[in-house]
């Protein structure tokens, strides 16, 4: 499957998700990215997109937190030293979107798209 594919498969799957739960948190579209960008061997890349949807909140926040971790101790030699950076990056394009309060905040399902078309270019 080409990373196009992986990536429209991705945003699907977390654009339907974060429409079927709570508006609260939409953190599933980033879960997904992640998904695609591990499947394609993208350790460190997914490993942002993964902070990017623990960030968010939501359902998907525990499971999101449990690969960042997971994947930045197989970079790392088994530690966590140094994962703040992943959480810095990942901060980086969300900050004024984790700042509004949620009812302002009614693009962020959209996010992880936006995202996604600028990586494209």
């Amino acid at each position: 499957m080409s990373l196009l594919a992986w990536i429209a498969l991705g945003l699907m799957a977390g654009f339907i998700g974060s429409k079927l739960v709570n508006q609260r948190g939409h953190g599933e579209g980033y879960d997904g990215i992640g998904l695609c960008l591990e499947n394609l061997k993208n350790i460190e890349e997914a490993n942002v997109y993964y902070a990017m949807a623990e960030l968010m909140g939501g359902e998907i926040a525990t499971k999101a937190k449990a690969r960042v971790e997971t994947l930045f101790k197989a970079l790392h030699n088994n530690t966590l030293i140094g994962i703040d950076k992943v959480y810095q990056k990942a901060k980086e394009p969300l900050e004024g979107w984790l700042t509004l309060p949620h009812s302002q905040n009614q693009f962020s399902p959209l996010l992880p798209i936006i995202e996604a078309m600028a990586c494209l270019r």
